[in-house]
């Protein structure tokens, strides 16, 4: 008898996911408008060359086979790895091999060579799983990271089943220059040997990516692609990639002036988020910039200010549940979930003014609210917003999600206290508002409503039973349902059961990663910046300034 397969009952495949309220999706719009052409995976610059120049040398020995292309891309992506790794051994690895593809499989394996032991590239290019395997991808960083990037800025083309292709245009002229510092034979050398050791290591130091500051055409179209300067690479989306990188620059030179004193805890992009938010710099006197700059501080403040948002929602939702889960993890109903996070926080958080109204309350934070521009004060929204990421949401205790919670309603009333009804929220950042916020219910925009149509006349314990049952359950259930609908995963966080609504596992918040740090990498690449190995002290190189009175002019 044949088989019959019912696809329909097949229960869907449970994922953890990041978004759970739909909150972050608005926030990934943004920085993808802002910072072009650089991805949260594009973590080196070295790449943007090294890929275009591979498919270069392979069109130049003739023909490969799909399995033979595979093989030797594999073995070059790894061999990149390895010298990268080799040169940086315990020396500023941040300027060698970190973030390289594959380092966390490849890197042991260094032992063995310094032991004296020759490595076979093969050994980790397998596509069956292994220990051993560096990649799973078939072509490894450059499918998986860099393909969709590279074919956004116009440098390759094509697919594994089509065939890479590099660009005449954009892709050639980079092969080229790389051609220049590189020794492609002595390279497919080694890749057709298949064999390493410290000599051959030693002999490819040139393809380390620290060298690339060093080779003035390679890094001079690489300026040319990441700061937009006319030529091949201009667009008019690359605009927004070259103020964000510029204001980069500004805000690392007022960082070296200021005093050692009045700089917080935090790291470079830690700052950036900080300062475009407040429009000034860690000392509280105002960031100037030119015209041009001072726009794209703004746009980034509208991003940092929906993240304030989403956080601070994020935090009431995990505080919820969290409390929930160590209780016994089940609840009857909305309204007895709503009814519990209220009795557990509001009180704690509140005190007596856990029945004034939203309105007064404030009122009251307006009174004492720090100027916006004073960042670093302890009342200030983006300082609380910091407080609250660093606390431990493993295993919280009651005193810590209260905290939490504490941070997070303090964030929104904050907010709430600067809110304008004389613009866009959004200042026309989004492609598709309408859609965007009608996907998304927790957003700018919504929070403006509400801050001016729904919670005026709460109580605050009214006001968070809204928050977690409008803005906790009520969204995670439409943005799980959507998802169950259109890719059968199953992303819910706590769902409806036979014993009423059962908590699956808390999620800890967090802020979005908005592509930032893989641009102060990048910028370290190409030497316009010195970053340490934790990226908490930058300073502008002498050729970063002269980039950076270029921007500014």
């Amino acid at each position: 008898m044949p088989q019959v397969t019912t696809a329909w009952v097949k229960p869907a495949s449970p994922i953890t996911g990041l978004d759970h309220l739909g909150v972050a999706a608005i926030a990934i719009s943004l920085y993808n408008n802002l910072l072009p052409g650089i991805n949260n995976v594009t973590d080196r610059a070295a790449y943007y060359t090294f890929y275009p120049w591979f498919l270069w040398t392979c069109e130049n020995r003739g023909a490969l086979k799909r399995e033979e292309f595979i093989e030797f891309f594999r073995r070059a992506d790894c061999l990149f790895t390895l010298i990268a790794a080799w040169h940086g051994r315990g020396n500023e690895e941040h300027l060698h091999g970190l973030r390289m593809v594959g380092r966390d499989t490849l890197v042991p394996a260094l032992e063995e060579i310094v032991s004296g032991k020759p490595l076979k590239l093969s050994r980790f290019t397998g596509l069956e799983q292994s220990e051993a395997r560096y990649f799973k991808n078939p072509t490894g960083g450059l499918g998986q990271y860099y393909l969709g990037t590279l074919r956004d800025l116009n440098i390759l083309r094509g697919d594994l089943q089509q065939g890479f292709k590099f660009t005449d245009q954009c892709g050639r002229p980079i092969a080229d220059a790389v051609c220049t510092r590189l020794d492609r034979n002595e390279f497919w050398k080694v890749i057709a040997s298949d064999v390493i050791d410290l000599k051959t290591l030693d002999a490819l130091v040139a393809f380390c990516p620290c060298q690339l500051k060093h080779s003035a055409s390679e890094r001079s179209l690489l300026i040319d692609l990441f700061f937009n300067r006319p030529g091949v690479f201009a667009s008019e989306l690359g605009e927004q990639r070259r103020t964000t990188l510029a204001l980069m620059l500004d805000l690392v030179a007022n960082l070296e002036m200021s005093a050692p004193a009045s700089s917080p805890n935090l790291d470079l992009v830690g700052m950036f988020r900080s300062c475009v938010y407040a429009g000034a710099l860690p000392d509280g006197k105002p960031w100037a910039l030119p015209p041009e700059m001072e726009t794209q501080r703004e746009r980034w403040g509208v991003y940092q200010r929906h993240e304030l948002l989403s956080v601070a929602v994020q935090t009431l939702f995990w505080a919820a549940l969290d409390n929930l889960f160590n209780a016994g993890g089940v609840t009857e109903s909305r309204a007895t979930f709503g009814a519990s996070f209220v009795s557990e926080f509001c009180h704690p958080v509140f005190g007596r003014s856990s029945k004034a109204l939203f309105a007064k309350t404030v009122q009251s934070v307006q009174a004492q609210l720090p100027d916006l521009r004073d960042w670093t004060s302890d009342e200030h929204e983006i300082n609380e917003a910091w407080n609250l990421l660093s606390l431990s949401f493993s295993n919280a205790d009651k005193d810590t999600r209260i905290e939490a919670v504490r941070c997070a309603t303090r964030i929104l009333l904050a907010m709430a206290a600067r809110e304008s009804l004389a613009r866009d929220p959004y200042h026309g950042l989004l492609d598709r508002p309408d859609y965007q916020t009608s996907f998304y219910p927790i957003n700018l925009i919504s929070f403006r409503h509400a801050v001016s149509s729904i919670w005026p006349t709460l109580t605050m314990e009214q006001w968070l039973f809204w928050l977690i049952t409008n803005w906790g359950l009520d969204v995670h259930f439409k943005v799980a349902l959507r998802k169950l609908r259109t890719e059968m995963k199953d992303t819910f966080r706590i769902r409806p059961a036979d014993d009423g609504l059962r908590v699956i596992s808390p999620v800890a918040p967090g802020f979005s990663a908005p592509r930032l740090s893989q641009a102060v990498q990048i910028l370290s690449d190409i030497g316009i910046i010195d970053t340490d190995a934790g990226k908490k002290k930058a300073s502008l190189t002498t050729f970063g300034r002269e980039m950076l009175q270029v921007q500014r002019a």
